[in-house]
């Protein structure tokens, strides 16, 4: 008998940038190193002077003679701020950090998916500059701005020769109003555009039609403080259509909130299953709460510089749900972080605990390791698709 020939419907398409890629090309300079491999828990507490310990006396007599008596100027924040930077590098701790002003104020916009600009991103081809993505409900996408629409000035500069990087500080630097000079079928057209605070989605779904099987994706790029409504409502459009399986893919996922990825990995398992471990002080066990679960074949697709909650998410689906997982071992980040903001609007970040998998292992290290190991190949770096992504067309074979 005939092997009857299976054909993966798919639309025929480059991939989409992932979160990290849009972070270095989206039209804000925003620094993504300050986040990676981050889990983070939030301290809300003001820190306060109280019975100050005696040992401080000495910081505070060394801070008050260099501040009134140093034969240069200086500045009082500087100084506070290599304190509390030379106080936690101490620690020896690569995830505990100090974040003055402006790095602070970039992590929260990276954790929380929001940025302020115009709602583009941009790529450069041959000395041109291309719109490759226009953000929904956008000051860009009000006016008019189209993916393929290639930016010729910015602000009446020529911009041929500049970067990328150029372009997203010359927005980045424009108080209010941007003014762009774009190219469209041959026509050239003015815009003038009032920047506002955008919302970068993390949450991207596709379905793939397998002969007679409909199989879900969802890409998950960060966990935002919005990542798990917008899993919930990818996941429900792709529910509706039937799909028989699923995959999630948090490759290039480097952290972000631990309370998002703990309800998203609670829909899926049975109640009381274990989602992750605690290691600390006092040890303990998170549980599933949800009385819903799911019952579908799931492939989870991981690489290298999947971390943290993405890990977490990795190992709850692989021992408690028995989830595939498919690709190369995870970055190997198992501590979780406090942050606590300061009254000058730095911000401080600590670890207080360690996680362990539902089992109780320590991924430190050696990261989650896959039940498939796939690696990809040189074609897929230099033109990423659906077609040559080995580690998804994996998924998509086992599923089908």
């Amino acid at each position: 008998m005939k092997k009857k020939k299976t054909v993966t419907k798919i639309i025929k398409k480059k991939f989409t940038f992932s979160f990290k890629d849009l972070i270095g090309i989206i039209l804000v300079s925003l620094a993504i190193g300050i986040l990676i491999g981050a889990i983070i828990i939030y301290d809300n507490k003001d820190f306060t002077i109280s019975n100050m310990p005696k040992e401080l006396t000495d910081f505070i007599t060394a801070y008050d003679n260099i501040t009134t008596n140093f034969y240069k100027k200086t500045s009082k924040k500087k100084l506070l701020d290599a304190a509390l930077e030379g106080m936690l590098n101490s620690l020896d701790d690569p995830y505990t950090v100090f974040m003055d002003t402006d790095d602070a104020v970039t992590f929260d916009n990276i954790v929380n998916s929001k940025y302020e600009g115009i709602g583009i991103t941009v790529k450069k081809v041959e000395n041109k500059i291309e719109i490759i993505s226009v953000f929904k409900n956008s000051p860009a996408d009000k006016v008019g701005l189209k993916e393929g629409d290639q930016i010729i000035e910015i602000n009446n500069k020529k911009i041929k020769d500049y970067s990328v990087t150029d372009i997203s500080n010359l927005i980045k630097n424009v108080d209010n109003k941007v003014t762009l000079k774009v190219s469209r079928n041959n026509l050239t057209y003015d815009y003038k555009i009032s920047k506002g605070e955008i919302m970068v989605p993390t949450v991207s779904s596709n379905l793939f039609n397998e002969e007679d099987q409909k199989i879900g994706y969802i890409k998950i790029d960060l966990f935002s403080n919005t990542t798990y409504q917008e899993f919930i409502k990818e996941l429900k459009k792709l529910e509706k259509k039937k799909i028989a399986s699923l995959i999630i893919d948090v490759r290039d996922n480097s952290g972000g909130h631990l309370d998002q990825v703990q309800k998203l990995v609670d829909i899926f398992l049975e109640k009381k299953a274990v989602i992750y471990q605690i290691e600390g002080k006092s040890s303990k066990k998170v549980y599933a709460t949800t009385k819903e679960k799911r019952n579908y074949k799931i492939a989870v697709l991981i690489n290298h510089t999947s971390a943290s909650a993405s890990e977490i998410l990795a190992a709850a689906m692989q021992e408690s749900y028995k989830a595939t997982i498919i690709g190369t071992n995870s970055y190997g980040k198992n501590s979780i972080q406090k942050q606590q903001k300061l009254s000058n609007g730095s911000l401080v970040k600590y670890t207080v605990k360690k996680w362990l998998t539902p089992n109780g292992k320590s991924i430190e290290n050696n990261g989650v390791i896959p039940d498939i190991v796939v690696g990809q190949k040189e074609d897929y770096y230099n033109n990423p698709t659906i077609e040559n992504d080995q580690q998804l067309q994996k998924a998509i074979e086992i599923l089908k």
